[in-house]
């Protein structure tokens, strides 16, 4: 029974609605997520979660059906971390991931990666750290996230921000170009898996854990920072939040990524963690400053349902 609990439980998340038991706990049913008519009341969408269908699913209006868990995560284009769930619960090799050789490939710094905090007498040397004075990163900033620069190399003329796992293990980095040229993209990273958690070596999962979009916006906050890159909590993540039971959350994201933060905030508060939106105004983290940062995360309440609602509304 605690196997189908926790099917239950993995399927609600995946459908992103509560599905119910029926026939003696065997099969769950779900408001189908592939009808065209979304406006259907009724639960038509039925997924076996025990005996020897275990996995099979129909929808008896618009008849989509399948014979996996697999099957179904891939028309529902899930996170790929579902199929390791649900093949934890289930047994079913065919929820096995080819693991890329990719993931296996050590990480490291490009190979003309000098940090900051060792003076050359070098021109590029000093617009590389004149770049970050004006965005305001201190030496003690430079040499805690040991932050360094490329002059040559397929990161040349950017800036290197190097993120550490929880064992001080190189597990990304970010390259910020420090010249403006032309359409040049600003931002360079290398081609890995972004399963992670940034800057982890500085996590304190026993206190509240500061969420915001790059590593620029994490560095300026500094306390208990964790840089996205991007707007979505990776599985890594996730399951660090779940395993320490880490008891509250704030999503400190641009007001353009307000619907992630929500998109975030539905995900947690259904695992009964605290969630705090801060709005920024338009204004980056290292613009609004440190002191004025934490008198808006301090200053933040919890977000509630009635806040969705304002927010869908335009409030």
């Amino acid at each position: 029974m605690l196997v189908q609990a926790k099917l239950v439980s993995l399927l609600n998340e995946v459908l992103n609605q509560k599905g119910r038991l029926r026939k003696g706990g065997s099969q769950i049913t779900f408001h189908c997520p592939f009808c065209a008519d979304k406006n259907i009341i009724t639960q038509k969408f039925e997924v076996a979660i025990s005996g020897s269908h275990t996995g099979n699913y129909h929808c008896w209006r618009c008849n989509t059906r399948g014979l996996s868990f697999g099957s179904l995560l891939k028309k529902l284009n899930a996170a790929l971390h579902y199929r390791d769930e649900f093949h934890k619960l289930t047994g079913d090799i065919r929820l096995l991931r080819r693991v890329k050789e990719s993931e296996h490939t050590e990480l490291a710094l490009p190979d003309e990666f000098h940090p900051l905090a060792v003076k050359l007498d070098s021109p590029e040397y000093k617009n590389a750290l004149f770049y970050l004075k004006k965005r305001k990163l201190t030496l003690e900033d430079i040499v805690r996230y040991n932050i360094g620069y490329c002059e040559s190399g397929p990161y040349e003329n950017h800036i290197i921000i190097p993120s550490y796992d929880a064992d001080g293990k190189l597990n990304f980095f970010m390259g910020r170009r420090y010249y403006n040229v032309g359409k040049a993209i600003p931002h360079k990273k290398p081609e890995v898996p972004m399963n992670i958690i940034g800057f982890e070596s500085f996590v304190n999962y026993s206190e509240p854990l500061n969420l915001c979009e790059g590593a620029f916006d994490a560095i300026a906050i500094r306390n208990n920072a964790i840089p996205l890159f991007g707007k979505y909590l990776q599985p890594k993540l996730k399951e660090a939040i779940i395993v320490n039971g880490v008891k509250q959350v704030n999503m400190i994201l641009d007001n353009d990524a307000m619907d992630d933060a929500i998109e975030n905030w539905q995900y947690l508060q259904r695992l009964g963690i605290e969630v705090r939106v801060i709005k920024l105004d338009g204004k980056d983290p290292d613009v609004i400053g440190y002191t004025r940062m934490h008198t808006l995360i301090r200053e933040a309440k919890p977000f509630e349902f009635e806040d969705l609602i304002a927010h869908k509304i335009g409030l």
